[in-house]
């Protein structure tokens, strides 16, 4: 099962969700995974730093497989 883990300092609404879910969900077939087992999480308005500031957007997305 391929997880992806969204973390950004910045909100993400429910458009913005949906249309990173589909764009995941090609993506994830380039590592020979299927959509259908693809789950997502994701979290806005985290406090995070990049470079020593605060102030600027950041993100991190994380992937992981799990099983075969």
């Amino acid at each position: 099962m391929p997880y992806i883990h969204v973390q950004t300092n910045k909100s993400i609404d429910k458009k913005q969700q949906e249309a990173l879910t589909k764009a995941f969900g090609k993506a994830i077939t380039v590592l020979g995974k299927s959509e259908s087992w693809l789950m997502i999480r994701f979290e806005g308005d985290c406090d995070m730093a990049f470079r020593g500031r605060c102030d600027e957007p950041t993100a991190f997305v994380g992937v992981s497989l799990y099983g075969q």
